[in-house]
């Protein structure tokens, strides 16, 4: 008795598990419509990714070519006489530049207006004779 429970026992579970593996689902008519439909749409979607990279490539390349070529202004300024002004008028700031000579205060070097240092550090218009010359520039 104990085989025959034992039998039936293990009968009912193989059934069991035979009903949960072998669900029916959809008929094999009904598959390959529904996953021909889902590659009809991939396939949609892939032409409208390949139209839109094939657009952003030709605008990457007009921009290429925009960055490389000669830079243009974009606004047209009239063009305007300089003004002359008087010596006895002009700011002490462009009376210094009119010497050509720049002496820096801290170390007594003379700078030309050619040098980089010319009235870029601390000091004030000089003669020519006036410190100890620039090793750049000469002063």
């Amino acid at each position: 008795m104990k085989f025959h429970s034992a039998l039936i026992r293990a009968f009912v579970i193989s059934i069991a598990i035979a009903g949960f593996i072998f669900t029916p689902s959809l008929t094999a008519g009904d598959d390959v419509a529904d996953l021909k439909a889902q590659v009809a749409k991939l396939r949609g979607e892939v032409e409208t990714l390949k139209a839109e990279n094939e657009t952003l490539i030709k605008e990457n390349q007009s921009l290429r070519r925009i960055i490389a070529g000669p830079q243009q202004p974009t606004t047209i300024t009239p063009v305007q006489k300089p003004v002359t002004v008087p010596a006895a008028v002009q700011s002490p700031a462009s009376q210094q530049k009119t010497s050509g000579y720049w002496i820096t205060t801290s170390s007594g070097v003379r700078h030309n207006s050619s040098c980089r240092y010319y009235m870029n550090s601390k000091g004030r218009a000089c003669g020519p004779n006036e410190g100890r010359a620039c090793k750049i520039c000469g002063g």
